[in-house]
């Protein structure tokens, strides 16, 4: 084949100017991709482009955020029209910002040249809140307590960004509530501020209003705690089911009921806390102290052991107690203490008597001798009946024994089968009673403030020629309608002969 050279040279001559016309082409036959316009449009927004874009460039090139946060939406294309509509649609008060990356091509491959972005705002306001007033005033100094902090705003708030904006320093926990829709904040501390601190209240561009605007700047306020140095003074008064009554140092407090606890309150507010350490009583029967909630001026002193009817105490308070504010106690305090209240007076066993008189129980006569009249005991398996009293003294507060505990508090036991006893019935005489009947001993007195109750155990009495113990014994569980106990074992043991 043979090639036309000539040819061949002409075509190389005004090729080449062609080629170098069609590479500067784009510049004015294919223009760039430009977005002409972005604005809100029926629940979303609108784009409109210089021309027709690709749909799978701008699912890629196209985002849009709501205060920050990605959305999701549905795309609708129409020539040179765009169309995307989030899931929960266009809200008010929201930043929007619209973002159209390079790669968003048109039909023809034209690409933008620059990223696209627009911000717009669909709120009614732009005016950004401020604090106007902190109460307790910034730099001021207090010699209280607050009760309350309290923040004014220029305008209502959204609550929820309080949260991310308050800060106090140093943390103490505290309640909020608001007033004045949402203008007035109030800052209530659970448990009393400690003095000689400085508290600052911070609140962070992070706040912001209903527009959702934010404040420009941060707020920042402090005030100084300053209390004196008084020593803190304090009252102490016993309390009990019966009543109460004051406590005072140095002389003796009497009359007080075995279940009394005490109760201590001070002037100030004091570490309570630490007030274990400051207490002491003698001889020990075991303390624990107690306060309430969030109160630091008052505790309660319970004894650990129950005292003993009629058992003398002192109650040592120490100085060295710290008040929050500073300053502490500067002497000891010292509270002798009676438990004697009568409505708290255990049962006493005064004496026994048998029926017939000549032989009498009470605590002097254990190991003495009894003989039981073999006339009136024959020593035979045939049982006599007889009666035993055993008297009582009782508080004037209590009305009686109590039967049923008087029912298994008594028994009877006999050795060497030298009798066998039976307890059959049980009576109780008051006072009056008693001294009416055969039983009555006029030498035996029950004193101020008490009575005599008597229980009549009615007996059947086997006799034997046989000698041994016979032992007559009261349980501590014997009580009076108070409830109050014998508290100790009566035993009384006779050599039978």
């Amino acid at each position: 084949m043979v090639r036309d050279q000539g040819s061949l040279r002409i075509f190389r001559a005004w090729a080449a100017p062609l080629f170098l016309l069609l590479s500067g082409c784009p510049q004015w036959l294919f223009p760039p991709l430009r977005v002409l316009s972005c604005s809100p449009d029926d629940g979303g927004v609108h784009v409109r482009f210089s021309a027709p874009p690709t749909e799978i460039s701008i699912y890629r090139a196209f985002s849009m955020t709501e205060d920050g946060q990605a959305l999701e939406g549905r795309f609708v294309f129409e020539g040179e029209n765009l169309w995307f509509r989030p899931v929960n649609g266009i809200r008010e008060n929201r930043e929007y910002t619209v973002i159209i990356g390079l790669i968003a091509e048109d039909r023809w491959g034209n690409s933008l040249t620059e990223e696209y972005r627009r911000d717009f705002f669909t709120g009614t306001e732009r005016e950004a809140p401020r604090v106007e007033a902190l109460v307790p005033a910034a730099g001021s100094t207090l010699t209280e307590t607050p009760a309350e902090i309290r923040v004014s705003f220029s305008e209502a708030v959204d609550p929820r960004s309080l949260e991310e904006a308050l800060r106090i320093s140093p943390a103490f926990p505290y309640a909020l509530h608001w007033e004045a829709e949402y203008r007035e904040l109030g800052i209530r501390p659970l448990k009393p501020l400690d003095f000689g601190k400085r508290y600052t209240v911070s609140i962070s561009t992070a706040l912001r209003d209903r527009s959702r605007n934010s404040m420009v700047l941060p707020f920042t306020g402090s005030f100084l705690l300053e209390g004196g140095r008084n020593s803190p003074g304090f009252e102490l008064e016993w309390a009990g089911a019966s009543g109460t009554g004051t406590l005072r140092p140095g002389q003796v407090n009497g009359g007080l009921p075995t279940d009394a606890e005490l109760r201590v309150r001070f002037d100030m507010e004091v570490e309570t806390e630490s007030l274990a350490g400051f207490v002491e009583l003698r001889p020990s029967l075991g303390t624990s102290i107690t306060t309430e909630q969030g109160s630091r001026s008052e505790a309660v002193i319970r004894i650990t052991r129950r005292p003993e009817w009629g058992e003398t105490c002192a109650l040592i308070i120490r100085r060295g107690i710290a008040a929050v504010r500073g300053g502490e106690t500067t002497e000891d305090l010292t509270y002798p203490l009676v438990f004697d209240a009568p409505e708290s007076m255990p049962p006493q066993f005064a004496r026994g008597f048998f029926k017939d008189t000549q032989h009498v129980l009470s605590l002097d006569t254990d190991f003495d001798y009894l003989n039981l009249d073999v006339q009136e005991f024959p020593p035979t398996r045939t049982p006599v009946a007889t009666e035993l009293c055993l008297v009582f003294t009782i508080s004037e507060a209590a009305s009686s024994l109590s039967l049923s505990s008087a029912m298994t508090a008594f028994s009877i036991r006999a050795s060497n089968g030298c009798a066998d006893v039976s307890i059959k019935t049980l009576r109780i005489l008051d006072e009056a009673a008693y001294r009416s009947s055969g039983f009555n001993d006029p030498l035996l007195e029950a004193g101020t403030g008490t009575n005599l109750c008597a229980l009549i155990y009615g007996l059947e009495v086997e006799n034997t020629e046989q000698r041994g113990l016979l032992v007559f014994s009261i349980a501590p569980s014997l009580e009076d309608s108070l409830g109050n106990q014998l508290g100790e074992d009566i035993t009384i043991t006779w050599n039978k002969q």
